[in-house]
C-alpha cells in the first residue's frame, strides 16, 4: 500500500498533516491523531482568548439561547443577544 493510499486522509486546515512515505498505517493513524489533538487544543486557546466567545455552562441554558437567537432572527453578528451573558 503506498503512501498515496495510507496518507490520503490528511486534516485540511492542519500544515504537515500528510505524513511522510515511510509512515506504516499504525504511525500515520498516531499522528494523525496527535495533529488532531493539537489543533484542537489550539482552537480551544485561541476561542478562550476572544471576548466575542460566551461560554455556555450547561444545555439547558444553551437550548434556551439557541432558541432565542432563533426567534430574534439575528445573523450571527450578535444582534438580539446582547445581555445575554
Amino acid at each position: 500500500m503506498g503512501c498515496s493510499t495510507r496518507c490520503a486522509g490528511s486534516v485540511p486546515g492542519i500544515p504537515g498533516s500528510t505524513c511522510p512515505a515511510w509512515a506504516t498505517l499504525d504511525q500515520a493513524r498516531a499522528s494523525t491523531i496527535r495533529q488532531v489533538r493539537q489543533y484542537a487544543r489550539r482552537q480551544l486557546t485561541w476561542f478562550r482568548r476572544d471576548p466575542r466567545v460566551h461560554w455556555i455552562a450547561a444545555e439547558p441554558q444553551a437550548l434556551a439561547l439557541v432558541e432565542r437567537f432563533q426567534r430574534s432572527g439575528a445573523d450571527g453578528g450578535g444582534e438580539g443577544l446582547e445581555g445575554s451573558g
